[in-house]
C-alpha cells in the first residue's frame, strides 16, 4: 500500500507541474535555494504520478518478467538519450521541458479521438500563442513584458484549470504546458544576438552586446569572457586585444600573476587549467612556457578553432593546449613543473569538486616549484568556496590568502566588463606570495578554514554548507 495514496498525487500534480512552469519562464523566483525546492519538489511528485500509473497497469503475475524488462529497457533508452542523444540533436537544454510535457501527456484521461472540449481548450491556446508569437515572427506589433507575463500566467491558470476541474483532458493541459514553454524560449532576451553551442559539459552562448561593442562568451548564466569587437576584427598585428572580465589590468589574478613573476625575475612557467575565451594568457611575455588545461572541446572550437575570440591567436597562438581532465593530466606533468597554476575551469556557477579536494590540491603542490603559486578564481553567485580552498590547502601544508572582491572597487566597471572577483592564492610560505598580503595589504589577508568545517576530499563534499555560507555572508 502506498505511503501516499495515489488518489492524493493525481490531484496535487497539476499544481506542482504548473508551479515548476511558473518558476522556469517567469520572475517569481530567485532564491537558489526556493528554486531548488520547487524543482526537486515537482520532480517527486511528477515521478511518483508516472509511477503509480505504470504501476495500475502492471499485468498479471504470469507476465511480469517482461514487464520488469520492458522497464529497465525504458530506463536505459532514457539514460542514453539524455545523457549522449540530447547534447547532439539540442543545443539547449531542450529535454527538461520537453520530458515535463510528456509527463503531463501520462495523466489519466488520455483518449482518441479526442473530444469538443479538448478541442475547445487547445483552440483558445492557441489563439493565445498566435497572439504573442506574432511579433517575434516579423508582423508590425509589439507585445510588452508585462503583457507576455500576464498571457503567461493566463495560460498556466487555464492549464490548472483543466485538470483540477476535472475535466480529465491531459492532451489539453500538456499542450497548454507546451505552448507556455515555446513562447517563452521565442521571447528569450537577446535571442537575435546569441549563438548557442551545446557540448556535454553544458551550454555555450556566444553573444554580441546590444550596442555591438562587447562579444561575450557565456556559460550557462555566467560570463567566462568579452572581448571589445574592434579587437576580434582589427587585422593581424593592428592591435593586441585588452584583457577583460577577470582578467584586467587591475583583476585579483592578473595581480597574482604578476607579484609572482616578481618575486622569481625571470621567464615564468604558468599552467591555466580552464581555457575559457584565452584571455589570461595576454599576460604571458617573452621566454614564457605556458600551458592550457581544458575538457570541454567546444570551448576549443570557438576559442582556438573558429577563433570566434582573438586573445589566443593573438598574445599567443603557439600555446599548447592540452585536451582531458585538467586533474589526470596536470599529474602526467613533471614535478616542480610550474611557477604558477591558476585554476579556473568553473560551468556556470556549477563547480568541478574534484578540483576543489585535498587531493587535487596535492596534485597541483606536487606540480609547483619552488616559491611557486597556485591562484584559484571561487568567485559564485551562490556558494562560499574561499574557506574550502583555504582548508584543502591547510591540509597539505600550504599558506592561503584570499582577494574576496567587493562591489565597490573601484577598478570594477559592468559596462566595460571589467569585473571584481574573489581569488584564493596559496603557497609554501608567506614570503612566496612576494608583494601581496604584506603587514600593509589589506586587500590580501590570511584566509584559514573556520574550526570545525571538514576538509573536502575525494570522498566528501558539502555544496549545502556552502549555500548557506555565502547566504550568512
Amino acid at each position: 500500500r502506498p505511503i501516499i495514496p495515489h488518489r492524493l498525487v493525481l490531484l496535487a500534480e497539476p499544481f506542482f507541474v504548473v508551479g515548476l512552469v511558473a518558476a522556469l519562464v517567469l520572475p517569481v523566483a530567485h532564491d537558489i535555494l526556493l528554486l531548488i525546492a520547487i524543482n526537486l519538489a515537482a520532480f517527486f511528485v511528477i515521478a511518483l504520478t508516472c509511477h503509480g500509473e505504470l504501476a495500475k497497469r502492471r499485468p498479471p503475475a504470469e507476465h511480469l518478467t517482461a514487464f520488469f524488462l520492458w522497464m529497465s529497457a525504458g530506463g536505459m533508452i532514457g539514460g542514453l538519450c539524455a545523457a549522449l542523444v540530447a547534447p547532439l540533436i539540442f543545443n539547449w537544454i531542450a529535454e527538461y521541458p520537453l520530458l515535463i510535457v510528456l509527463a503531463a501527456v501520462c495523466r489519466p484521461g488520455l483518449s482518441f479521438p479526442l473530444g469538443r472540449r479538448e478541442w475547445t481548450l487547445i483552440a483558445c491556446a492557441v489563439a493565445l500563442a498566435l497572439y504573442l508569437a506574432a511579433p517575434a515572427l516579423g508582423f508590425g506589433f509589439d507585445v510588452e513584458e508585462r503583457t507576455f507575463q500576464i498571457v503567461i500566467g493566463g495560460l498556466l491558470l487555464l492549464a490548472l484549470a483543466v485538470e483540477v476541474l476535472g475535466w480529465q483532458a491531459p492532451l489539453a493541459f500538456a499542450g497548454l504546458i507546451a505552448i507556455t514553454f515555446m513562447l517563452a524560449r521565442l521571447y528569450e532576451p537577446d535571442a537575435e544576438r546569441r549563438q548557442t553551442v551545446r557540448s556535454f559539459f553544458g551550454v555555450l552562448k556566444i553573444m554580441q552586446t546590444a550596442d555591438n561593442r562587447f562579444r561575450v562568451l557565456m556559460h550557462g548564466t555566467t560570463i567566462h569572457g568579452a572581448e571589445r569587437t574592434a579587437d576580434i576584427f582589427a587585422g593581424p598585428g593592428q592591435r593586441t586585444p585588452e584583457p577583460l572580465t577577470y582578467y584586467h589590468a587591475n583583476s585579483a589574478l592578473t595581480r597574482a600573476l604578476e607579484a609572482a613573476r616578481a618575486r622569481k625575475g625571470e621567464p615564468m612557467r604558468v599552467a591555466v587549467i580552464g581555457l575559457g575565451t584565452g584571455t589570461f594568457v595576454c599576460w604571458a611575455q617573452p621566454g614564457d612556457a605556458w600551458d592550457i588545461y581544458e575538457i570541454d572541446p567546444a570551448v576549443v572550437r570557438i576559442t582556438a578553432g573558429q577563433k570566434r575570440f582573438t586573445f589566443l591567436s593573438s598574445c599567443a597562438p603557439q600555446t599548447p593546449i592540452i585536451m582531458g581532465d585538467a586533474r589526470l593530466k596536470l599529474a602526467e606533468a613533471p614535478d616542480g613543473a610550474y611557477d604558477f597554476i591558476m585554476v579556473d575551469a568553473f560551468s556556470s556557477d556549477t563547480i568541478p569538486v574534484h578540483l576543489l579536494t585535498r587531493e587535487a590540491m596535492q596534485v597541483y603542490a606536487a606540480k609547483l616549484a619552488p616559491h611557486g603559486m597556485v591562484a584559484m578564481h571561487v568567485s559564485n553567485r551562490h556558494l562560499e568556496l574561499s574557506s574550502v580552498v583555504a582548508g584543502i590547502a591547510q591540509a597539505n601544508g600550504l599558506k592561503t590568502r584570499t582577494n574576496p572582491g567587493t562591489a565597490d572597487d573601484e577598478h570594477e566597471d559592468d559596462n566595460a566588463y571589467k569585473f571584481t572577483s574573489t581569488v584564493v592564492i596559496a603557497a609554501r610560505a608567506d614570503e612566496d606570495f612576494g608583494v601581496l598580503g604584506g603587514p600593509d595589504d589589506f586587500a590580501w589577508p590570511v584566509v584559514t578554514a573556520p574550526p570545525g568545517q571538514r576538509i573536502w576530499t575525494d570522498d566528501y563534499s558539502n555544496i549545502v554548507g556552502a549555500i548557506v555560507r555565502h547566504m550568512r555572508e
